[in-house]
């Protein structure tokens, strides 16, 4: 049986000095009930990673500089789609693939079929229409863009934005960007949102309605959906009975680095130093 391949997307480098991703990678070593490789597509080489690393030089879209007056805006939202274009068509890279940002922690053991399974954060007839129909900021912005489309091509309308890690074919990927040009408009779409009503009916599971799936850490920034992790005892209830465990750099306190640091002690097979 092949090896499952876990593509890694990472900017101008991962955060906590690249702990991040080697604290994601030794979940997964954890907790993959099967064979996988790493693939990273990276600006520069983490020099400290085992595996595949390809660099990609973080572009923008000319005529988008030219609208914002030379300065760029939404780059990393745009850096996002150039990586999954570039990814689309690298032949080191197989047909289907998961793709996994750096700031994920993989808690329970999980076999292949389960990795598989899409999980939507809710449909947006059921969310709080007013936050996504008067988006206030970047991330917003993008999944407006998103469900437009959606709704413009009679799709399905989930959001998929779920800070989880994807299960991507390079094929769908390939008709969504033919048919959907992002450098067309100005506002980047998010696309996950845009793939997966695409080319998919529903979820597998709405983790709003039942949120067995991850616990999250995001500073409080994001309503009814961030856990605090000031305290360890929180962290603790929080990740409770949960597969995943993501986190931002508002929510990346020293206590969770410590937890972190303790749940996942033993290099994994990736390490060279």
């Amino acid at each position: 049986m092949k090896k499952a391949t876990f593509v890694v997307p990472l900017g101008k480098g991962s955060g906590w000095e690249n702990n991040e991703l080697r604290y994601m990678i030794r979940s997964l070593e954890v907790h993959c009930q099967f064979d996988f490789e790493v693939i990273l597509f990276c600006t520069e080489k983490v020099k400290w990673l085992d595996c595949k690393q390809i660099i990609v030089d973080r572009t923008y879209p000319v005529k988008v500089k030219d609208y914002f007056a030379g300065k760029e805006h939404y780059e990393c939202y745009y850096d996002v789609l150039n990586k999954l274009r570039i990814i689309m068509d690298h032949d080191d890279v197989p047909d289907d693939f998961f793709y996994i940002y750096d700031d994920i922690l993989l808690l329970e053991d999980l076999y292949l079929v389960d990795m598989r399974k899409v999980y939507a954060g809710n449909h947006y007839n059921d969310s709080n229409k007013h936050y996504f129909d008067n988006p206030k900021n970047k991330w917003t912005r993008t999944v407006h863009a998103a469900l437009q489309i959606c709704k413009d091509n009679t799709l399905p309308t989930y959001i998929y934005e779920t800070h989880l890690p994807r299960y991507y074919k390079k094929s769908y990927l390939r008709e969504m960007f033919k048919k959907f040009v992002p450098e067309k408009s100005y506002i980047p779409y998010a696309p996950s949102t845009v793939y997966y009503n695409m080319f998919y009916k529903e979820p597998d599971h709405n983790y709003i309605e039942n949120n067995y799936v991850k616990a999250a850490f995001y500073g409080g920034t994001i309503k009814n959906e961030s856990a605090n992790s000031r305290k360890v005892k929180d962290i603790d209830d929080a990740t409770n009975n949960k597969l995943w465990c993501n986190y931002n750099n508002q929510g990346l306190t020293g206590t969770l680095k410590m937890w972190i640091e303790r749940k996942f002690p033993v290099a994994s097979q990736f390490e060279i130093e």
